[in-house]
């Protein structure tokens, strides 16, 4: 989605600014403020339900919204 960027898993949960309002709704503020590789791994690791589900939600609102894009450029 972003010219001149590597579309990983950190640029899509942490970087990228097409899910930034996404990101306020479901992440904790510190790991997008700050944002960095230790602490995108702390969240894709963890074992807390209530941020495991957040960041569920997170990917799949920013999952539909990908794909609408995507679709909007075909």
């Amino acid at each position: 989605m972003c010219s001149n960027e590597v579309e990983d898993e950190y640029h899509f949960v942490i970087k990228c600014p097409l899910y930034d309002d996404i990101r306020i709704q479901f992440l904790n503020r510190n790991i997008y403020s700050r944002p960095s590789m230790e602490k995108c791994i702390s969240l894709l690791k963890s074992d807390y339900t209530n941020i495991l589900v957040k960041f569920s939600k997170f990917i799949c609102v920013a999952m539909i919204r990908r794909n609408e894009i995507s679709i909007g450029d075909l």
